[in-house]
């Protein structure tokens, strides 16, 4: 934003305050990713909040961090690796399509906008 604000002389003489918002802890982003999960019809399995909530405390917390996006983004990774594990189940419960696992969480978060390695798809 400061940089757009910038880019226009006098643009920024225009806004009276600036707003600072302070970025979801690592509690707040694993109830917002459990929302979402309940939201879609999804149970976490066992271990499943524990291992989300020790990846997502280790992402990179910049000025360029995503919050909210940064889990959405994430919830997305693990639904595509929950759907590569079930590729070779010939005939999925309900259960099998409605719970992720911890080892569907992607290992290394590399960035706020969250570009896990491909080598766990």
């Amino acid at each position: 934003m400061t940089t757009f604000l910038e880019s226009n002389p006098g643009l920024d003489s225009r806004f009276d305050g600036t707003i600072h918002f302070r970025n979801y802890t690592t509690d707040e982003m694993v109830k917002i990713f459990r929302r979402r999960a309940l939201k879609g019809d999804y149970a976490l399995g066992p271990g499943f909040a524990e291992r989300l909530a020790t990846v997502i405390a280790a992402l990179d917390r910049d000025r360029t961090f995503a919050n909210g996006r940064t889990v959405r983004r994430l919830f997305h990774r693990v639904r595509a690796c929950q759907e590569r594990r079930l590729l070779n189940t010939p005939e999925p419960t309900t259960d099998d399509l409605r719970y992720l696992l911890a080892e569907d969480i992607p290992t290394q978060p590399a960035t706020a906008t969250f570009t896990p390695s491909l080598g766990h798809l």
